[in-house]
């Protein structure tokens, strides 16, 4: 059949998307589970030993290269350093007994507060129905937090 394969290749993006969405809901039960038995800062430094093989499998296989950017190494190890704490928050909301379900969709909202981020320090716009969408996904958080 021709052009099957590069529909195929137009694609990868959702077979990306939907095992980054599998592995996440994986993260998300073994991140309640584990913070009902350790407290946050195990569960974060487990988390980075957690991640540690597949750094080194990327490095070993050259598929990681040294940045030699100042400013991009400094993006990425902020990047590293906010993910750090806000996982010890999240670890931290499952074992005080936040709902699995409540606790992900609210620390899901990300995005929505990265567009409102963005609108403030990057002067970036978006349109009516993209502001709609963002109010949806806040109001959907808060209706799930119920």
């Amino acid at each position: 059949m021709p052009g099957v394969s590069g529909r195929f290749a137009a694609m990868k993006w959702l077979f990306y998307s939907v095992f980054a969405a599998i592995c996440w809901a994986g993260w998300a039960l073994c991140s309640k589970f584990g913070s009902l038995e350790v407290p946050e800062r195990e569960m974060q430094f487990l988390f980075g030993i957690g991640a540690l093989p597949i750094a080194l499998v990327l490095y070993a296989r050259q598929s990681v290269r040294l940045a030699r950017n100042r400013r991009g190494i400094a993006f990425g190890l902020l990047n590293g350093l906010f993910s750090a704490v806000g996982m010890i928050a999240l670890f931290a909301a499952d074992r005080v007994g936040g709902n699995t379900s409540a606790v992900t969709a609210v620390s899901a909202a990300f995005p929505a507060v990265t567009v409102i981020l963005a609108m403030l320090f990057l002067k970036e716009r978006i349109s009516l129905l993209q502001g709609v969408g963002v109010a949806l996904a806040l109001a959907a958080v808060v209706l799930f937090s119920f």
